[in-house]
């Protein structure tokens, strides 16, 4: 199957105005569930929304004769903790094809989350608003229990979606930037908050901030603490308690190899030192507030990635050149010239450090599912005649604490990327972006110089697994020169089997148990609608 430059350019090009449309509140007819609205007009609501309509005079004497007015009785208040009035669906869902269809969205790309048991998947998305809704799988029904618009017409307000309790009985979330409702109407800061399945909402912690958005989060529904990276300031929160914890006040705003980096528990957080002449890594430990400096001396630290499990930290380095630092010329090469990767404990122990052969310099590393090992590629960096870094790539490396590097074998390509372990951890998972458009999937081990092709014309979203099987998404041809996906299923025996069919750009395939879900965007026609898909494994 050919896949041709001018359709790759013309995805790419469609792309980035759906990105583009994350601004854009386009309201759309509810479909799906309707249920009933709040009874009352407030801030955040939509217009007309609610019942607006003015109380009926009491009946009274004659004209000629009035009487003193009856006081109106207050009204009954809600119990603490009654079930609120859900919100219109605002999306329909229909069954077709075996596949169930939630949508459509619209501007962003939904976030999906499986309930710790299974049985709910949330969507966070926009439609009319930003909201969070959630199918249940026993009713086969869609909910909508958030729905906020931006009224400052300049992107000022945003939602940040956490995830699901550890109970399954709620979804955490917050209001970033200026707030539309609740007690801190039109003031700039964090509201984390949390929504019931029956649409309660309770405000957890207020962060008072500047004009700036979150740049990342970090949830660990097992402890119930979240992490808040905003501007400069890092706050620890725990959601369920409603303790809040102002960490740092200093961090820096820089991105990609030099950004700020939460271990997967949240107990540690990696960072650039900022001072003067230092250019290590700095380890705070959000528990006691104490700061580790890691990184050798006269060395530039960066690109830190931890182990799953959190107890270890690898990172980059290479020699500084003065107070400045370039990755390449004009700093969009596919790989930094570092001079070594190291790793150490989360307390800032060193444990390993290794220099590729033969000169060669280390990318990024990667790390198996079960913390004890981690794949990197090396190459050669070397100047053009334009004066630019040209990259030779040159093999795949293992390493793991206490032993000497592993070659498993020579690779090739102009651009390449490890993109995980196979299950068992015994075979390294690479990229290969093709020159025509696609990516090859090669599967690098056991042993020294054995690679297996696993899929061609797929697209370079994370793998997932469902056991030991492989789903990827494939580049598809369509009418008039455009481009589709179809996912597909590959067994450990190298059977494929093809899940989808149908127009739509298919991504973010996430698994619960024999549960698939994915977004399918269209590509091809304004506003871009996008459609969550559920449907059970084979």
């Amino acid at each position: 199957m050919a896949v041709h430059r001018t359709a790759i350019r013309a995805l790419v090009a469609v792309l980035i105005v759906l990105l583009a449309l994350t601004g854009c509140r386009l309201q759309r007819p509810s479909g799906g569930r309707d249920l009933p609205a709040p009874a009352a007009v407030g801030p955040g609501l939509a217009p007309g929304e609610g019942n607006s309509a003015a109380p009926v005079p009491p009946e009274g004497p004659a004209a000629d004769e009035p009487a003193p007015a009856e006081p109106t009785p207050p009204a009954e208040p809600e119990p603490p903790g009654a079930a609120a009035p859900l919100l219109p669906a605002g999306v329909e869902l229909s069954h077709t094809q075996g596949r169930i269809a939630i949508g459509p969205f619209y501007g962003i790309l939904p976030e999906l989350a499986w309930s710790p048991a299974g049985d709910r998947l949330a969507i966070y998305g926009e439609t009319g608003g930003y909201g969070i809704w959630v199918w249940n799988k026993d009713k086969g029904d869609v909910v909508r229990l958030l729905k906020l618009l931006d009224r400052s017409g300049q992107g000022a307000t945003a939602v940040a979606f956490f995830g699901w309790s550890r109970d399954g009985g709620a979804l955490y979330y917050a209001v970033d930037g200026v707030q539309a409702a609740g007690p801190h109407l039109g003031e700039r800061g964090v509201a984390v908050k949390k929504v019931r399945l029956d649409g309660v909402e309770e405000e957890i912690a207020w962060l008072p901030g500047g004009p700036e958005l979150i740049r990342s989060q970090h949830f660990n529904p097992a402890t119930g603490w979240l992490l808040i990276h905003r501007g400069q300031d890092l706050w620890r929160v725990n959601v369920e308690s409603g303790q809040k914890v102002h960490l740092k006040d200093n961090l820096p705003t820089w991105d990609g190899l030099f950004g700020v980096a939460p271990s997967p528990t949240g107990e540690v957080v990696a960072y650039p030192d900022t001072r003067p002449r230092r250019h290590g890594l700095l380890l705070l430990d959000v528990n006691t507030g104490k700061e580790v400096e890691v990184g050798a001396a006269g060395e530039y630290a960066f690109a830190p990635v931890w182990s799953p499990d959190g107890s270890k930290l690898s990172f980059l380095s290479a020699q500084a050149r003065g107070e400045t630092y370039d990755f390449q010329i004009g700093e969009d090469g596919p790989l930094p010239p570092a001079t070594r990767l190291n790793v150490v404990t989360k307390e800032g122990h060193p444990l390993a450090s290794w220099v590729a052969p033969q000169g060669e310099k280390a990318g990024a590393p990667v790390w198996s599912a079960d913390g004890r090992q981690v794949a990197f590629l090396s190459a050669v960096v070397t100047k053009g005649a334009d004066g630019m870094d040209a990259v030779r790539w040159q093999r795949l490396l293992l390493a793991a604490p206490g032993e000497a590097l592993r070659d498993l074998g020579a690779v090739h390509g102009e651009w390449l990327a490890v993109a995980g372990f196979v299950p068992g951890g015994r075979q390294v998972l690479v990229y290969r972006y093709e020159a025509g458009g696609g990516v090859t999937v090669l599967a690098y081990g056991p042993d020294a110089g054995r690679v297996q092709v696993l899929m061609e014309e797929a697209v370079d979203e994370p793998p997932a697994w469902w056991g030991a099987n492989l789903l990827t998404a494939r580049l598809e041809s369509g009418p008039n020169d455009t481009l589709n996906t179809q996912i597909y299923l590959r067994s450990p025996a190298g059977k494929t089997t093809q899940l989808t069919t149908g127009a739509g750009w298919k991504s973010r395939l996430t698994l619960s148990d024999s549960w698939l879900a994915y977004l399918s965007a269209d590509n091809q026609a304004a506003p871009y609608p996008i459609t969550v898909y559920l449907r059970s494994l084979p």
